[in-house]
C-alpha cells in the first residue's frame, strides 16, 4: 500500500428517505471539505456538492455510497465514489474510485484505491491508499 492523502469532509443534516428494495437509504450532504497529502502540493478543496447514499441493510448494517467532487490547486477536478461498509462503532472500509479529465491527474483513473474512513463527528476523515501489486 501508498499513503495517497486525507479527506476531511464536513456533513450537514441526514434525511432518511425510508425503507426501499435496498434497505433504508440516507442522504447525508457533503458541505465541503480539504485534500491534503504527499502527491503534491497545494491546496486542494472538496466542493459542497456531494453526498453519502449509503443504506442500511435488513441486519442494521450500514454500507457508504458516497459521491464527492475535488477541486485541485490548478482548478482541475476529480471525481471521488466511495463504496463500503461499516465495519465496527464509527469505522468504515472503502473502495474508492477516481475520475478525472485532467491529463495531470490522468493516473487518478487507473488505480485502485481503498480508505479507512472514520465518523468522529459532524465530519468524516478519510485515509486512502493505493493498492500497489508486490514486486
Amino acid at each position: 500500500l501508498a499513503y495517497l492523502f486525507r479527506m476531511n469532509l464536513t456533513l450537514s443534516s441526514t434525511i432518511n428517505t425510508g425503507p426501499g428494495p435496498s434497505g433504508t437509504r440516507l442522504a447525508i450532504p457533503i458541505t465541503g471539505g480539504t485534500f491534503s497529502g504527499p502527491k503534491g502540493k497545494g491546496t486542494r478543496t472538496v466542493l459542497p456538492i456531494g453526498a453519502d447514499f449509503g443504506t442500511i441493510d435488513a441486519l442494521g448494517n450500514f454500507n457508504v455510497d458516497a459521491h464527492s467532487v475535488i477541486q485541485m490547486d490548478d482548478g482541475s477536478y476529480v471525481y471521488s465514489h466511495s463504496t463500503g461498509p461499516l465495519i465496527s462503532g464509527q469505522t468504515a472500509l472503502d473502495r474508492v474510485k477516481f475520475e478525472t479529465g485532467s491529463s495531470k491527474y490522468s493516473w487518478l483513473n487507473e488505480i485502485l484505491a481503498v480508505a479507512v474512513t472514520d465518523f468522529p463527528g459532524p465530519w468524516v476523515s478519510l485515509d486512502v491508499w493505493q493498492v500497489n501489486p508486490s514486486s
